[in-house]
């Protein structure tokens, strides 16, 4: 009796070891891109959170909106008029959302990798109260994969009430 495998049966070893590699790899590549969408949608929400929190601290806390702003239009840019005789802005650098107080631009809002290719405020305007919305669309883009995402959030101005 001879010992080993006949080359005939190795063939078969083989083809079946491959055939359950590739159903593995094919079960496993889409794993891997719902977990790169996962963490972009993850990574957009928070810099959207962590923004809009932002504007929304300024406007609230604001006396009035500066003639000086561009509403209405992409990309807009809110300028507010602060209780203490400052002035704050929120434009768009190079599709990054900056912050700037009294024209010195205090730096974005958002993480490396995040950009804004959409940015509209409008005024909104009560017979009691004034205030913006917020339109903002955040993009993420890591290797092959972009994921864009819309943002909305409406602020009444404290002294306005």
């Amino acid at each position: 009796m001879k010992n080993g495998f006949s080359l005939v049966e190795t063939m078969i070893y083989i083809a079946i070891l491959l055939s359950v590699l590739i159903l593995f790899v094919n079960l496993l590549i889409p794993i891997s891109n719902s977990y790169i969408t996962i963490r972009m949608i993850r990574k957009l929400d928070s810099a959207a959170v962590s923004s809009m929190d932002r504007m929304t601290r300024e406007i609230r806390n604001a006396s009035s909106i500066n003639i000086a702003s561009i509403l209405g239009v992409e990309p807009s840019k809110l300028v507010l008029d602060n209780s203490d005789a400052t002035q704050s802005s929120f434009p768009i650098i190079d599709n990054q959302l900056h912050i700037e107080i009294d024209g010195v631009d205090n730096g974005s809002l958002l993480p490396s990798g995040i950009t804004v290719p959409s940015l509209n405020i409008r005024r909104v305007l009560t017979g009691h109260s004034a205030g913006v919305r917020i339109e903002m669309t955040l993009e993420d883009r890591g290797g092959s994969f972009t994921r864009d995402q819309k943002y909305y959030s409406t602020v009444i101005l404290r002294g306005s009430y």
